[in-house]
């Protein structure tokens, strides 16, 4: 009997641990809050913006024309391909927004940054970032990356 006292409490101190490593990595990620730059009417952006609140992760959520050139210089250090990881297919483009993208090719990055955070039509949405993970438009597998581990763990538990 006195086992299955010990083996209940023990249970019961991994839950409340987990729970606390949950908070803790709540209060965490505050100081690199996940942000969302997103497009109203955008399937995909709403589409993100469910997945988050399903999973009750807290975001810092923008519309698009919000984002920084800063935070964008932010998001092409994490990029493979450069602009080419952010912006907009040019066959999936209105004629306007694709002699806008032509302007690209000639500017330097500087100038470039400048563009888009006044021309932010250019831009795919969502734009998902945290720290060092980015994740632009939406795809239900990669999103994940931005589940807490200590949440995955909480819930492999119970």
């Amino acid at each position: 009997m006195g086992e299955l006292v010990a083996l209940s409490s023990q249970r019961h101190f991994i839950n409340i641990y987990d729970k606390i490593l949950l908070e803790s990595n709540h209060i965490l990620s505050r100081a690199y809050m996940l942000r969302i730059y997103h497009r109203k009417g955008c399937t995909s952006s709403q589409r993100a913006l469910n997945w988050f609140e399903q999973y009750e992760i807290n975001i810092n959520n923008k519309i698009i024309n919000q984002i920084s050139k800063k935070e964008l210089l932010h998001l092409l250090t994490l990029t493979e391909q450069g602009l080419e990881d952010i912006m907009k297919h040019p066959s999936k483009c209105s004629s306007s927004n694709k002699q806008k993208l032509d302007c690209l090719k000639d500017m330097t990055l500087s100038e470039a940054l400048e563009y888009l955070e006044k021309n932010t039509e250019l831009l795919q949405s969502p734009i998902i970032i945290e720290k060092d993970k980015f994740l632009v438009g939406y795809n239900a597998e990669e999103i994940r990356q931005f589940i807490p581990k200590e949440y995955r763990h909480f819930n492999l538990k119970n």
